[in-house]
């Protein structure tokens, strides 16, 4: 089966790709669809309904606590934020799409449109390369400022509003706290 376009990268900005594409796209990623989750998934309540992966929501959010030392502010957001199942988002997301999916990495793309991938050649109308830092096209950003971070799941009992952590004798770095149903997302970047 021919698809116009080529979508190299299955989460947030390969998904809202297929989701505008269509069927015209096959999504390509080089793990299953939902796996790898990079983020704390944390975004507008109506932005993840829009995606048609409102299931996928695990608890609601109406404000941010921001703590910088011993202080502490409650703000209230604009509207609702959510914290979410990111594999279930993918697969509701996806499904909402009508786009297909391969597992395959895309090894290059050729100046006629064929895109060589794992699971075999493909011509290709236009290409979208949604893969984020591994992107060929993101290598001019890369050798500036790195961070790195960590972030693990823990049993929690749920509590209102994602919270995030400024320590002054820490400059460059933060933590959040986001709760989501049953267990709370924490990390240290």
């Amino acid at each position: 089966m021919h698809h116009p376009v080529l979508i190299a990268g299955a989460s947030f900005a390969g998904l809202a790709a297929a989701r505008i594409l269509g069927p015209a796209a096959l999504l390509l990623d080089r793990a299953s669809l939902g796996a790898g989750q990079t983020s704390a998934c944390a975004a507008p309540a109506a932005l993840v309904e829009c995606a048609g992966a409102g299931e996928a929501i695990l608890q609601r959010h109406d404000h941010l606590r921001i703590a910088v030392g011993e202080e502490e502010v409650r703000w209230p957001l604009p509207e609702p934020f959510c914290t979410f199942d990111y594999r279930a988002y993918c697969r509701l997301a996806f499904a909402a799409s009508g786009a297909h999916f391969l597992r395959a990495s895309v090894q290059r793309i050729e100046e006629d449109g064929r895109v060589h991938t794992t699971a075999g050649t493909f011509p290709a109308l236009a290409v979208v390369d949604a893969r984020g830092p591994r992107s060929a096209l993101a290598g001019a950003a890369r050798g500036r400022r790195l961070a790195f971070g960590l972030e693990t799941e823990i049993p929690a009992a749920p509590s209102a509003g994602l919270r995030f952590y400024f320590l002054p004798e820490v400059p460059d770095g933060y933590a959040w706290a986001f709760p989501c149903g049953p267990t709370t997302r924490f990390g240290v970047l």
